[in-house]
């Protein structure tokens, strides 16, 4: 291998350069999975979130105008 002044590049310097591509690029693939994990674990959290919701306005809102509705039919079709 000749480097850019014409001059041949040893196998230790070739080496140590390849080493620490190969170090930059394991820490690039580490922060990209654990970027992945806060991903997969950001969506789970905000799926649990919109389960609480859904079930917050149903057991406080829907379910008793429901019962009522109905207990109000009932009193009103028997009288």
């Amino acid at each position: 291998m000749s480097g850019g002044n014409g001059s041949f590049v040893s196998w230790g310097r070739y080496d140590a350069e390849h080493q620490a591509i190969l170090g930059r690029l394991d820490e690039l693939e580490g922060r990209w999975a654990q970027q992945a994990a806060d991903a997969r674990e950001a969506a789970t959290v905000r799926r649990g979130r919109t389960w609480m919701i859904l079930i917050a306005v149903l057991s406080g809102l829907v379910c008793p105008v429901a019962v009522t509705a109905i207990i109000t039919i009932l009193h009103l079709s028997t009288g």
